[in-house]
């Protein structure tokens, strides 16, 4: 392994204890061919988020003198604190040297773009510009090899593990050492690079290991199809489609990073300029039981949490195909197992991810719910447990389907919760696999592996589809995978580099499940003598007739790294959502992507177009039945008839808005010329709105870019005491007096919040127990209190928390609050509206003026 570490661009520690410094000795590059190392990424993991102070310190030279920074974890964006914050310029010049060093501290920058427990991890690029002549060819200044120390203040021994890269500025392709203005990872066989020596444990390939449980759905309601439409398969078939997607693109991967450099690299005779960590898999299925994969089918391997390189993938995929779907759905179950088996572990940093997938509808012990910054399960109605292992768990939640009450809003708030990210696709279950791959990208992401486009089209053996692709300096490797329905032929990819070099062909050996074709791409590559500048890929293949697809592409860059996202948080209808960029051009924000010509910092949305609650509240249709050992309240069933009878019912309104660095309140912009893009997406209607970001321009230290995310928002509808409509009605009964109140809630926006909202609506009168309204399924709760005397003052109250309540649910004690309520006084307030027939109410007036008139006609 530490031959492996000194050979490689990325240098790498043997496992040990938590450490308090280690070395960096950077090497004198003079040999033929080579130019002096112009920078170094490295980065640290430390044992928690506390505040921290590392010395950086030139060994063996009076003329640098020691720089000290003082590392804060409280703003979690280093940009958006005084420039000085984020880059240190030493104060000395050594004798020879043109400019001095210059230190920049890179952080995380958004919840969900790193690790759980972000502000554990540092990124630090040195710029050893005192090492060459930056303006002068890079040409050399470097006498001998120096050493740099990297050390906490203190001596308290907070350094987990740590790498560096060694990128210099030689022009990709040019044959000679020529300088350039990009940076290079400089590749493991060309010449010496950087390396570390100390004690803290193994980072190596520029990231931590990853230990990911996909915990999946198999419950009753995963046999339902995934639209309406004649033939479209179940959600159980897009699932495996999916899980099968996530294992060969994690292999691919690591195939690029060339996980043992004692044994042959890809076969295409590559070699990568990184070295892979450990990793590990598990997969666990969820219903009414929770069961790992090798429980359910006996050739499987995983009974729990297994190292990667160690499974027989074709078997692992071919087991999981077998799972079919049956009983009910314990989604804090399959959390709860998942979770336990991603323990931390003293011995190793690696990351702790759980991929959950389900269609979103939790009905048996344990249930999974938030609260706070927790996530947490119950069972029969106890008291709520916190998932273990948080931190460092996180959770990706992948949902499929449109749900109703707080379906969407728990897996949501378990992502956010847990420092990941939420994605859903309501009638689109093919770009399933497209979704899991953004979770494995994001797994993967303590190093650079990011998405570089996300395509949906479609293509023809006579007009292929084509695009083109910039590719930056720093690219170590390329993957992608390509999903299609296999029954409409076979497609193939074309991958053509720059230059004119001879296209790269990925051809699938056999017909795969759904249709499915990984490749991958590492650089240098024998036959691309420049693997920077624009690439095409085309698309081609099926049996004449137009073939939808799915592709996305990703790409490890150590130069351009982007955070792509919507800002963490719960939306409600009638607020607004931001979106916001950034892109790090490898040690600064880059800015002026507005103004940059051909630049562009976009994102296509996909919202809803109407309102559910108003939807589902007016259609005439009846729910039919659960599907085999599944459950569904009686709002799932009318809400799945409802789709089933006219798949349109649910419109969608698509725009596409451009992000600003302006400093605007109107876009949501704080401050301009930072480096970041802000936009404001109003929310006007419940549901899911799904975001495309493309940013695109060039970037000083690699060149032109592209990068791309998929995100999800999900928007609640909340009701609103202003909006929220009521009848009350007085009447008699057997036992006395009661009030009936028909209640119709509606959000601030004034649309209807529709039906399934029953357990979370309750009547409290004075005296009296909390009551239940029922559900009329029409968008209307009515609800009678009996009473004797006066009516008594009765409140409406809602419990807004993202908790599955089941029908037996009952408000604890004081848990309904004048904060809670939205309507008080409702008798009082409201006159008294239709209850009995009248001629019922007033049937002894009737009966005295008939008695008068009978009187009057004897009279005459």
């Amino acid at each position: 392994m530490l031959l492996a570490c000194a050979l490689a661009a990325w240098s790498c520690l043997a496992a040990a204890a938590p450490a308090s410094s280690f070395d960096i000795t950077v090497p004198n590059r003079n040999g033929p061919g080579q130019l002096q190392i112009s920078a170094l990424k490295i980065t640290l993991q430390l044992d928690t988020s506390a505040n921290i102070a590392v010395n950086l310190q030139e060994a063996g030279s009076g003329a640098l003198a020691t720089e000290s920074m003082v590392l804060t974890n409280a703003n979690n964006d280093c940009f958006l604190a005084p420039d000085d914050a984020c880059f240190k310029t030493f104060p000395n010049t050594p004798a020879g040297a043109v400019s001095a060093d210059r230190l920049t501290v890179i952080k995380s920058q958004q919840a969900g773009a790193d690790p759980g427990g972000a502000d554990n991890k540092l990124v630090l690029v040195l710029r050893l510009r005192s090492n060459l002549n930056e303006g002068g060819g890079c040409t050399s200044t470097l006498l001998a090899p120096e050493t740099w120390t990297v050390s906490v203040v203190g001596g308290a021994a907070r350094i987990v593990a740590a790498s560096v890269q060694s990128l210099d500025k030689q022009t990709v392709g040019a044959g000679n050492p020529a300088c350039g203005t990009a940076f290079r990872p400089i590749p493991r066989n060309d010449g010496p690079v950087a390396s570390i020596s100390g004690t803290p444990q193994i980072l190596s390939g520029g990231r931590i290991g990853v230990d990911a449980v996909m915990v999946l759905d198999r419950s009753g309601s995963m046999s339902d199809a995934v639209s309406a439409s004649p033939g479209a398969p179940t959600k159980m078939l897009r699932l495996h489609e999916a899980a099968a997607t996530f294992i060969d693109m994690w292999k691919a991967l690591r195939d690029n990073e060339c996980q043992n450099f004692d044994v042959a690299c890809p076969a295409d005779g590559g070699a990568p300029a990184v070295q892979g960590p450990v990793d590990r898999l598990g997969v666990v299925y969820f219903d009414h039981g929770i069961k790992w994969l090798k429980e359910l089918q006996a050739s499987s391997g995983i009974d729990g949490l297994k190292e990667f390189g160690g499974l027989n993938l074709a078997t692992e995929k071919t087991a999981i195909n077998a799972v079919n779907p049956s009983g009910a759905t314990s989604i804090g179950g399959g959390l709860l197992k998942g979770a336990q088996a991603l323990a931390p572990a003293p011995s190793e940093p690696n990351r702790k991810i759980v991929l959950l997938m389900s269609d979103g509808q939790q009905n048996t012990d344990p249930l999974a719910q938030v609260s706070g910054s927790q996530v947490q399960t119950t069972t029969g109605g106890g008291a709520p447990v916190a998932l273990p292992n948080q931190p460092p768990v996180q959770i990706y939640g992948v949902t499929v389907g449109t749900g109703v009450a707080v379906d969407a809003t728990i897996n949501q708030q378990a992502s956010i919760a847990s420092n990941g990210f939420y994605l859903n696709t309501e009638d689109d279950a093919a770009i399933l696999p497209n979704l899991f791959v953004q979770v494995l990208q994001n797994a993967v992401r303590f190093s650079s592996v990011e998405t570089l486009r996300v395509i949906s089209d479609v293509t023809t053996e006579s007009a292929p589809f084509e695009t083109s692709f910039p590719v930056t300096t720093g690219t170590h490797s390329l993957a992608f995978n390509l999903n299609w329905n296999a029954a409409m032929g076979s497609l193939r990819v074309r991958l053509t580099p720059p230059a004119g070099a001879t296209p790269i062909d990925f051809v699938p050996s056999t017909a795969t499940l759904g249709g499915r074709l990984i490749g991958n791409v590492a650089f240098p590559r024998v036959g691309v003598a420049q693997s920077a500048g624009v690439w095409k890929l085309q698309v081609m293949g099926g049996l004449g007739k137009p073939v939808a697809f799915n592709l996305s592409l990703l790409g490890d860059d150590s130069d351009v790294n982007s955070v792509l996202g919507p800002v963490a948080a719960e939306y409600a209808v009638g607020g607004k959502i931001k979106l916001s960029a950034q892109v790090n051009d490898l040690d600064q924000p880059l800015r002026g992507l507005n103004t940059q010509p051909a630049a562009q910092v976009k994102v296509f949305v996909v919202k809803p177009g109407n309102n559910l609650g108003d939807v589902l509240s007016d259609a005439n249709v009846q729910g039919g039945s659960a599907p085999q050992g599944d459950q569904a309240s009686a709002a799932q069933l009318k809400l799945k008839a409802l789709l089933a009878a006219d798949p349109d019912a649910l419109k969608h309104a698509n725009e596409t808005i451009t992000l600003l660095d302006n400093g605007a309140a109107a876009n949501g912009d704080s401050k301009a010329d930072d480096g970041r893009y802000s936009a404001l997406v109003p929310a006007d209607f419940e549901g899911h709105y799904q975001f495309v970001f493309l940013v695109e321009g060039k970037s000083e230290s690699g060149g032109p870019f592209v990068r791309q995310q998929i995100r999800t928002v999900h928007v609640r509808s909340l009701p609103d005491p202003t909006k929220t409509q009521y009848d009350s009605n007085i009447v008699t009964t057997d036992g006395g007096k009661a009030v009936i109140i028909v209640a119709t809630p509606k959000n601030v926006l004034g649309g209807k919040m529709g039906p399934g909202w029953a357990n979370y609506f309750w009547f409290n009168a004075q005296g009296q127990a909390p009551v239940k309204p029922k559900d009329n399924l029409d968008g209307t709760y009515t609800v009678q209190i009996p009473f004797t005397g006066t009516p008594p003052k009765v409140s409406l109250h809602f419990l807004p928390e993202p908790v599955y309540r089941p029908d037996s649910f009952v408000p604890p004690a004081g848990s309904l609050t004048p904060g809670n309520s939205i309507g008080d006084n409702i008798i009082d307030n409201v006159p008294p509206g239709p209850g009995q027939p009248w001629w019922k109410r007033w049937w002894w007036v009737i009966l005295i003026v008939l008695l008068l008139l009978f009187l009057l006609l004897r009279r005459k």
